[in-house]
């Protein structure tokens, strides 16, 4: 009888495991539905030129004959090969599978296309904004940090 137990628990674990796997590929296959709706892979590639473009202005003298290199670098190690499945388990992580469900369908409307096309505009823009801020204030950010420091001491 304890071995027919057994067999029951183990073939309903089995079972019971089979169900989660199954669970598992769907909410994988609806974030990376959300990514390729979503363009990211689009979107990465503008975000880096625009991150480097911003780098070669920030410092003209370090990277502006070297533009072309300082993409190359950034290409390899952010590469949509080696960013996509960090972003399918990002998204896996923070939303349900009926909270995915509920994007696609909003970023698959009018107004969900219309923000995901004015989301480079925006990250570009925040990009220039940071820059503005930081930009000449280098030496002031790095003193105020050293005080900043000196109070955790």
């Amino acid at each position: 009888m304890a071995m027919k137990n057994y067999i029951v628990a183990v073939v309903l674990g089995l079972a019971a495991f089979q169900v989660a796997r199954a669970g598992e590929k769907e909410h994988r296959k609806l974030a990376e539905e959300y990514l390729k709706l979503s363009d990211v892979e689009k979107q990465m590639a503008l975000a880096l030129d625009t991150q480097v473009d911003l780098l070669v202005k920030a410092y003209p003298d370090h990277y502006k004959e070297h533009r072309a290199a300082l993409k190359r670098t950034y290409q390899r190690f952010y590469s949509w090969e080696k960013v996509k499945p960090l972003m399918t388990d990002v998204c896996i992580k923070h939303f349900s599978e009926d909270e995915l469900k509920e994007i696609i369908q909003f970023v698959k409307s009018p107004i969900g296309q219309k923000f995901l096309k004015k989301q480079p505009e925006l990250a570009k823009s925040n990009q220039e904004i940071t820059l503005k801020l930081v930009g000449g204030n280098g030496e002031a950010i790095q003193k105020a940090f050293e005080e900043e420091v000196e109070k955790d001491r």
